[in-house]
């Protein structure tokens, strides 16, 4: 699909990666996602920065679903704040962090689990930019 306001410098033809099916292309995409998890450290040593934060505030989100704390829950986030003072859930889109979640409750807190998380949204990225380019 072409639009008038983009240029590409793959041209279409023999080898191009337009010329793929598509389900050749999500095979593709998996794969990478997939080694791109099997190769991440996933053992509690995070390769970023603020990447323990954002398992955190998946974690938070888990617990604060579990616990429901409906009648005070600017209180039970203080205290968990106060255990867990590496909290930085209101710096970012709370959307991952729903999801993140999810695999949480579904499979438990754990490095790997959060990473599994992340390279689900990197699988999709990647599926997102090839549906969009081609």
């Amino acid at each position: 699909m072409s639009r008038p306001y983009q240029t590409s410098t793959v041209a279409a033809g023999a080898g191009s990666p337009a010329d793929l099916p598509a389900w050749v292309a999500v095979l593709i995409l998996l794969a990478a996602s997939i080694g791109l998890f099997l190769t991440a450290p996933t053992g509690g040593d995070f390769s970023w920065s603020d990447a323990p934060r954002h398992a955190l505030n998946g974690a938070f989100l888990m617990d604060m679903v579990r616990d429901h704390p409906w009648r005070d829950p600017a209180g039970w986030a203080m205290q968990y704040y106060i255990r867990y003072p590496s909290l930085t859930i209101l710096f970012y889109p709370p959307f991952f962090y729903a999801v993140e979640a999810a695999f949480y409750a579904v499979m438990g807190v754990s490095h790997a689990v959060a990473q599994m998380a992340e390279t689900l949204f990197v699988f999709l990225l990647g599926l997102g930019n090839y549906a969009y380019t081609f």
